[in-house]
């Protein structure tokens, strides 16, 4: 009941007050859906019912995308959408901070027009953002040969969704705590789809000829660290860097030394190792698909010597890539 007088109310304001009200990404997810919902649900009544269809119509002239919305039939219908499966599952190579674009194809059994669920991941940020709309096969794949995307499992696909949902505030995101059950659950761990591909050798150490290929790969070149993790140590360092005094027997740049081991050393814990590495294995997957496999096996490498128990923060070449562009590159460009 409560839910059908919060309809009656939208649908009493009109198609201007209707379009005032969508002023944000979640007041018009959350007031399209409801829309959609009413208008493909008999208990509401008759004129509710139509009312919906017809404000869907006015949002949709006025330049709203309300299919971007709508709710595929099979989830609709079953509530859990326990008749859908994955027909097609992709990843994007990630940005310079790490999110990807995780997209799955859902269909029922009987071979209908696949839903894309479109998803921006971040493994320690959680799920950005979050739509559904049709889609077909050929686009998918169109992305996928243009090596914008890489074909990943089912089971992958679940995992790595699992990982941000974890991190996730659902309620932040319109739609995100009713996901059909297929893209439930994921929580064990699933092998990367790489690794089934490319040899791997164990703790083979990277020289300095191949770390210059790594970085000459334009994915690897943009990595970054958050701009919110770094800014307090980087005013530490030009601090340090400003001063001429001796301080506690340490000199300038004996306190910059200082300051930025203990950076490397507590920064880069095991889950940011496990994020980085896993960012190299997403790269070497979008590479082999593009036919650079030499890449490819290069990174699954390096990938895997973030995760060695041995590694030494401050010595590895990615993680001294990525200090210096956060630290010693804006200090040098500041003090030109």
């Amino acid at each position: 009941m409560e839910e059908v007088k919060r309809l009656e109310e939208l649908l009493q304001s009109g198609p201007r007050g209707l379009l005032d009200r969508l002023q944000g990404e979640r007041e018009q997810a959350a007031i399209v859906e409801q829309l959609w919902k009413a208008s493909q649900t008999r208990s509401v009544g008759k004129s509710l019912q139509k009312a919906a269809k017809k404000a869907l119509y006015v949002l949709r002239s006025n330049g709203v995308d309300v299919n971007r919305y709508k709710p595929e039939a099979a989830y609709r219908d079953a509530g859990q959408g326990e008749d859908l499966e994955v027909t097609e599952a992709a990843l994007s190579v990630p940005d310079g901070l790490g999110s990807s674009q995780l997209v799955i194809a859902l269909s029922d059994r009987a071979g209908s027009s696949p839903v894309l669920y479109r998803f921006v991941i971040n493994a320690l940020r959680g799920v950005l953002q979050f739509s559904r709309t049709g889609v077909s096969r050929k686009d998918l794949r169109k992305a996928q040969e243009e090596g914008v995307f890489f074909p990943v499992s089912a089971e992958y696909a679940r995992f790595r969704l699992a990982q941000a949902m974890n991190k996730t505030d659902r309620s932040r995101i319109s739609g995100l705590g009713s996901l059909p059950a297929v893209l439930q659950g994921g929580e064990e761990p699933a092998v990367h789809p790489i690794r089934d591909i490319v040899e791997t050798h164990l703790s083979r150490i990277i020289g300095p000829d191949e770390g210059k290929k790594i970085f000459s790969i334009p994915e690897i070149a943009v990595m970054a660290l958050p701009e919110a993790d770094v800014a307090e140590t980087r005013n530490l360092l030009a601090e340090a860097r400003a001063s001429r005094l001796v301080l506690a027997n340490k000199t300038p740049e004996e306190r910059v030394q200082e300051t930025l081991l203990r950076f490397y050393r507590t920064y880069f814990n095991r889950e940011r190792l496990e994020d980085l590495s896993t960012r190299l294995l997403d790269v070497a997957a979008a590479l082999h698909y593009r036919g650079r496999s030499d890449f490819a096996r290069l990174l699954v490498d390096f990938a895997d010597s973030l995760r060695s128990p041995t590694l030494i923060p401050e010595k590895h070449p990615l993680l001294g890539y990525l200090v210096y562009r956060s630290f010693m590159e804006p200090l040098e460009r500041s003090s030109r």
